[in-house]
């Protein structure tokens, strides 16, 4: 694959939050990762949600659509958010995630972290993801956001559900693209769901969920 004129012929390093299984890298690149790369190592299910992760990192702007050539680098192109209904949340998550830090920050040294902070933030992430509060759930499900990169399924993240809706979304009889399970579970109260479907994940029976019924 020819590279853009403008690419450097050394290769570009890049900084990721984390890296899924079959990245592609051009010759010469370095992709460099915080919280996991799945290429090195088996895959973690108590992190396996992306949505999550763009619901913690949300922005006022929409997805990168691009780059321009920029002061001899490159910038990125922002579309408009697509759903504006969006933007008090993300101000007030942001200014949730200011205070934490103004409260948490002073009561950490440097030296307590280990690999730069990423060994601390995965732990706190897979507790947010697998482990939620009730009202951590009910906060954040509502919050709407896509499935899929083109943004043309926008829909809440963890909508309230009971056992008969869960089933039937895991047997595929009901689509939807993508959602935070544990969220939904925990938010509706079904703690017996929650229990099994941690342990579902800690089996890895997902690997042959994807593998062999869901076929990706």
């Amino acid at each position: 694959m020819r590279r853009h004129w403008g690419w450097p012929r050394s290769g570009v390093t890049a900084f990721y939050l984390g890296l899924n299984r079959g990245h592609h890298l051009f010759g010469g690149d370095l992709a460099i990762s915080f919280l996991f790369d799945w290429n090195r190592s088996g895959i973690d299910y108590r992190l396996y949600n992306f949505l999550c992760f763009e619901l913690l990192l949300s922005a006022r702007d929409g997805r990168t659509a691009g780059y321009r050539d920029a002061a001899g680098g490159y910038a990125p192109i922002l579309i408009d958010n697509p759903c504006p209904d969006n933007l008090w949340a993300v101000d007030i998550h942001h200014q949730s995630v200011r205070r934490y830090i103004g409260y948490v920050a002073p009561l950490i040294s440097p030296d307590d972290l280990d690999d730069n902070g990423s060994t601390l933030c995965r732990r706190l992430a897979a507790a947010f993801i697998s482990h939620p509060a009730r009202e951590e759930a009910s906060v954040y499900g509502d919050f709407t956001i896509a499935g899929e990169m083109g943004e043309r399924d926008m829909q809440r993240l963890a909508p309230p559900m009971d056992y008969m809706e869960l089933a039937l979304i895991a047997l595929k009889k009901r689509k939807i693209r993508g959602f935070w399970p544990q969220g939904s579970m925990a938010r509706s109260n079904m703690r017996g769901a929650e229990r099994a479907y941690r342990c579902f994940l800690d089996l890895k029976l997902l690997d042959i969920l994807r593998k062999f019924f869901l076929k990706y």
